[in-house]
């Protein structure tokens, strides 16, 4: 009715499977599309525990699938066959879910594990090429969301949402491949500047949008609330 994103996790653990399985009769993602809820613009998180039937079904109806490898890591969820989504052709894009389960968000570290899990599951050095994780972390999570004639890539008539990387740094240097380089040297640190909208929201690494003077005072009044 109102065109809007439909975000749920999905088979993130065996023990969700084997429940889903139990009490309904089928695989969660069937479950999904019984309830007409696998469409185009729905993103299924994790989906860890997925076999290949399961994959096509999301395929076809043109779902999208959010990796969290960090998370799915910490909580001992397993490993998502996403070479198996790349071969299939979901649209696949990486996610860091929570700081409950992530810690430090940093979506470019995300996407270096997305690599590595993936080449350890496989038992393959070639799986998921930096070129193909860099697609993952810009232009398939606009797909995912429905507006990737405005933003995921840089081109003509598109929003200006761009980042620039520090490579003067020594874990930058020495240059080869830029895809390789992003996905397999940086992090969050490397980020420089960054620009929403055509607008610069953080120059130099000073955030322009809003006072963050006052972070780690906040972070330690929420860190003694939470405790109580």
């Amino acid at each position: 009715k109102y065109n809007l994103v439909f975000n749920i996790h999905l088979s993130e653990t065996a023990f969700e499977v084997d429940t889903i399985l139990k009490e309904k009769g089928v695989r969660p993602a069937f479950y999904l599309d019984n309830l007409g809820i696998l469409k185009e613009k729905t993103i299924l998180a994790h989906c860890v525990h997925i076999n290949e039937d399961e994959s096509l079904l999301i395929r076809d109806r043109g779902s999208s699938i959010a990796h969290n490898s960090q998370s799915n890591m910490k909580l001992a969820s397993g490993i998502a066959p996403v070479n198996m989504f790349k071969r299939i052709g979901i649209n696949v894009t990486i996610g860091t879910d929570g700081a409950c389960s992530n810690n430090n968000l940093d979506i470019i570290e995300e996407g270096r594990e997305t690599a590595l899990l993936s080449k350890v599951f496989e038992n393959d050095p070639t799986s998921l090429d930096a070129k193909y994780i860099l697609q993952c972390l810009t232009i398939n999570g606009a797909k995912a969301l429905g507006i990737e004639d405005n933003i995921g890539s840089i081109e003509k008539g598109k929003r200006a949402d761009i980042i620039i990387i520090d490579i003067h740094t020594p874990n930058m240097i020495p240059l080869y491949n830029p895809y390789s380089q992003i996905v397999y040297s940086a992090n969050q640190s490397n980020v420089n500047d960054v620009m929403i909208d055509g607008k610069w929201v953080m120059k130099n690494k000073n955030i322009l949008s809003f006072d963050d003077s006052n972070l780690f005072e906040l972070g330690e009044k929420w860190k003694k609330r939470i405790k109580g």
